[in-house]
């Protein structure tokens, strides 16, 4: 058995304004849900590990990217004891910016025990996507386009 939740924010900025984020593990303690800080080797690719400090407890988790899609998806998945826990960042172009789609899903024998936090981790998604849409229009209007990194 499994459970998931999702986000989905609409945004002016464009998809490869995005999906920078996604690839740079330095940026995730900015917008990732639970995250203080990611390191990881750059370019990061399909089979990568990252090193991620949670955001509210004092541990450190390895991270490992299963799908990396150029400019559209990554797809994360860590394991700390017990459950299984895979996030989804996709974004997609839409006529007027993008769209940004974000997914988590645990798995696992106490996957029920994480049930009773599912409400906090619903608003850390809508803040995740909000910020990450910000942080990335914010890039644009300093550079006056894609930001480039």
């Amino acid at each position: 058995m499994s459970w998931s939740m999702e986000n989905i924010h609409e945004s002016a900025v464009a998809p490869a304004d995005v999906f920078r984020y996604y690839v740079d593990p330095t940026t995730w303690g900015t917008w990732a849900h639970n995250t203080a800080w990611g390191r990881g080797t750059l370019p990061l690719e399909a089979g990568a590990k990252v090193e991620v400090r949670v955001r509210s407890y004092p541990w450190t988790y390895t991270v490992r990217v299963r799908e990396l899609d150029p400019g559209r998806r990554v797809v994360t998945e860590v394991r700390p004891f017990g459950v299984v826990i895979t996030s989804t960042y996709e974004v997609t172009p839409t006529p007027t910016g993008s769209r940004l789609h974000h997914t988590i899903s645990l798995a696992g024998p106490l996957e029920v025990l994480y049930k009773g936090v599912r409400g906090q981790y619903s608003r850390m998604l809508f803040e995740e996507t909000r910020r990450l849409a910000e942080l990335a229009a914010g890039d644009r209007a300093v550079t006056g386009g894609a930001a480039a990194r």
